[in-house]
């Protein structure tokens, strides 16, 4: 399954936007798988179960049916949902969750364009201070974390995020550059052509 999606994201024919999209989502969609655990409550668990088949369907829809932005846009609004939710029953800022926003801003960054990636920037900023002013300031509202299990959530998520952010530029540099030389042959082949 690996061997086909790599085959499909660096299969020229489809456009550089496409399998952007496919890089930046599979990542998301292996940061969900890992933090299913950290909310270690069921509710959580089957929110971040359910937000996983919701992507994969997405996916799917957006890309069988050509709407590559919808399908970004409905995306980057289910981990706005999400990650809150995640975020007050995995113990707050006493947890691992707020590395994972970072993840959040950086699929926003990549997949949205224009006003919808201002847009939902903004509502990604807003929603992180409201997480923290509300953590901060109704404490019974975060699940309560040991410090033991704070410190190896915090680290433990670190790590993690820092691998995957570094996973995704490394595909999408390869990405980029893969499309450079595929340009500059057929700037080649034009001027050969020409002459």
């Amino acid at each position: 399954m690996l061997k086909k999606w790599f085959a499909i994201i660096f299969d020229h024919r489809l456009s550089l936007k496409e399998r952007m999209f496919r890089v930046v989502t599979g990542i998301c969609m292996i940061a969900l798988l890992i933090i299913l655990p950290m909310g270690k409550s069921l509710i959580n668990l089957l929110i971040l179960a359910g937000s996983l088949i919701c992507m994969s369907l997405v996916v799917k829809f957006s890309i069988r049916k050509n709407c590559v932005n919808a399908g970004a846009t409905a995306i980057a609004f289910l981990l706005l949902l999400v990650f809150p939710v995640s975020f007050f029953t995995a113990g707050g800022f006493y947890s691992g969750m707020p590395e994972w926003f970072v993840l959040c801003f950086v699929y926003i960054s990549i997949t949205l364009e224009g006003r919808r990636k201002v847009f939902f920037f903004l509502l990604g900023l807003a929603e992180t201070l409201i997480c923290y002013y509300t953590a901060y300031y109704f404490p019974e509202f975060v699940a309560r974390n040991t410090t033991r299990n704070s410190f190896f959530d915090s680290a433990f998520s670190v790590v993690l995020v820092s691998i995957l952010i570094s996973i995704l530029l490394s595909l999408l540099t390869r990405l980029y550059e893969e499309e450079n030389e595929l340009a500059k042959e057929q700037k080649k082949e034009i001027e050969e052509l020409n002459r």
